[in-house]
């Protein structure tokens, strides 16, 4: 591309710092979003910062991202980053890491008031035995107000569709799904 004059815009380094991260490819990313800086002047977008929050989180290495989220612009609005909080928060969830998994989550708790991040830090510590920090998680969600949906599926049975919600008995009207 630059062979051919061609000048990369953010769309384009937003592409490459992808593939990047689909590829394990976290020092070439790094180098990518340094050369987007330095060399082509072009200011990172939270989209850029996100993808590379993606690649470090990938590669385990969670207090890079964190730093990299840190550095996200301010004029970011609090869904981008609920975004970079969040990705980060899965991947401390998938590697065990719930010291950082607490603060993204306490930074999850202060931009949006969902379930997600409350249901993922619990999970965590009943995954690490830590039980009682589970129940004060829960318990913190009942304290401020914030309701887990629980989950549901549908099915079609001789042309009617009935829902099947998490928790709730079977269906009173049927004595198997094949009736």
């Amino acid at each position: 591309m630059e062979a051919a004059g061609l000048q990369p815009d953010d769309i384009t380094f937003l592409t490459i710092l992808a593939a990047c991260s689909h590829s394990n490819m976290a020092s070439e990313g790094l180098m990518i979003l340094d050369k987007m800086c330095n060399e082509y002047k072009l200011e990172p977008k939270s989209e850029h910062f996100g993808c590379i929050v993606d690649l470090l989180s990938r590669e385990g290495l969670l207090q890079e991202a964190e730093r990299i989220i840190q550095r996200m612009p301010s004029s970011s609005s609090s869904s981008e980053e609920a975004i970079a909080w969040r990705a980060l928060l899965n991947a401390c969830c998938s590697q065990g890491d719930a010291q950082l998994a607490e603060v993204a989550a306490e930074r999850l708790f202060k931009l949006e008031s969902h379930s997600g991040a409350y249901t993922l830090l619990s999970n965590l510590y009943s995954a690490a035995g830590k039980h009682d920090e589970a129940k004060r998680v829960r318990k913190m969600m009942r304290d401020r107000g914030v309701e887990k949906s629980p989950g549901s599926s549908s099915i079609e049975i001789g042309g009617s569709v009935h829902e099947f919600v998490a928790g709730e008995k079977t269906q009173p009207e049927f004595s198997s799904p094949t009736t």
